[in-house]
């Protein structure tokens, strides 16, 4: 008996998510069954946040490349300015790259990193 209690509870709890997610991809304008709920939350914030590079991503299934500005360009400018290099011309490799070789003072790696750009 429990367990058919506990079998009926999962049943309705899946199709409740699932109706969700179709109602949010509905409200994207996507259709049903085609786009994961984090797919369709992304796709949403993307939308909220004007980012069409982003959005023309997820809607493309991930085949397309993106710069290194459309995914946590916020981040990346932050680390970028913490390095005192300018934000928008590394990508988060690199900058990530960049601040392991000034920690180990491997100065061949960040000039290499550095590619002839001078760090600001």
């Amino acid at each position: 008996m429990k367990l058919l209690v506990i079998a009926s509870a999962f049943v309705t709890a899946w199709a409740a998510t699932a109706q969700a997610g179709d109602q949010l991809a509905l409200s994207l304008g996507v259709e049903p069954g085609m786009y994961s709920t984090s797919e369709l939350v992304s796709l949403m914030n993307a939308r909220e946040d004007g980012d069409a590079q982003r959005e023309k991503f997820i809607l493309n299934g991930g085949n397309e490349i993106i710069s290194t500005q459309s995914f946590g360009s916020e981040r990346n400018s932050q680390l970028a300015m913490s390095l005192g290099v300018e934000p928008g011309m590394y990508s988060t490799s690199e900058l990530t790259g960049l601040m392991h070789a000034r920690e180990n003072n491997d100065i061949q790696r960040v000039n290499f990193i550095l590619g002839g750009r001078a760090a600001e």
